[in-house]
């Protein structure tokens, strides 16, 4: 399994266990219910030996009235993640960090969207 997947499988696993009820995947379903965790861009970088750095960004998106919800969904997943070792899938992930955290309107005017970016050192294991 390539590292960056392995890294949201196991994120998502983590995810799960903090933020129950919510659903979690790579595509919100049009017109689906929220609020949803979603995962986005992912980054791999071979600048450490001897595995890899990387990137995944977590969105969270929700439609409830001001940033709470997502602030609040956003703050139990860094819980769950920030400063912790994930092992699974032929990876090691070490050093896992909250990179950055930004929550803002969505472009519809309605929509609440939470943008975390997490880092980690990958080797296989």
């Amino acid at each position: 399994m390539s590292c960056d997947l392995a890294f949201q499988t196991l994120f998502a696993t983590e995810i799960a266990l903090v933020v129950t009820g919510v659903p979690i995947g790579s595509h919100p379903p049009a017109n689906g219910p929220l609020p949803y965790v979603q995962f986005g861009q992912s980054e791999i970088t071979d600048d450490f030996v001897p595995g890899h750095r990387v990137l995944m960004e977590v969105h969270v998106w929700s439609k409830v009235e001001g940033p709470h919800e997502v602030k609040d969904i956003q703050g139990k997943i860094r819980g769950a993640l920030h400063g912790r070792c994930l092992t699974g899938a032929g990876w090691r992930f070490t050093c896992v960090r909250e990179d950055t955290a930004r929550t803002f309107l969505d472009v519809d005017g309605e929509t609440w969207h939470g943008v975390q970016r997490f880092r980690a050192s990958a080797s296989p294991t």
